[in-house]
């Protein structure tokens, strides 16, 4: 779609730059998480976390991870990949 909405370069760009959300699942939590500006997870993860001091914005890491409908199948490989491959 951004193909006839936009030209090829930047259609390109944004898809890229929309498939940045997977740099962000931390395989040892199985959950996006915030990083910090040396690349390593944000320490003290809390899965029930919620708003902007927990580096999530109007939620929290469980509205984050449902949050890529659109891509859920993506996000189920990564999950799958990150966990050897088990179906838990």
């Amino acid at each position: 779609m951004g193909d006839t909405l936009c030209p090829t370069e930047t259609a390109t760009a944004l898809s890229n730059r929309a498939a940045n959300y997977t740099l962000l699942l931390n395989p040892s939590t199985g959950f996006l998480a915030p990083r910090l500006a040396n690349g390593d997870w944000a320490p003290d993860f809390d899965q029930y976390a919620w708003g902007d001091a927990d580096g999530y914005t109007e939620s929290g890491p469980w509205q984050y991870r449902l949050e890529v409908s659109l891509l859920l199948v993506f996000l189920m490989l990564l999950l799958l990949e990150d966990d050897g491959g088990s179906t838990n």
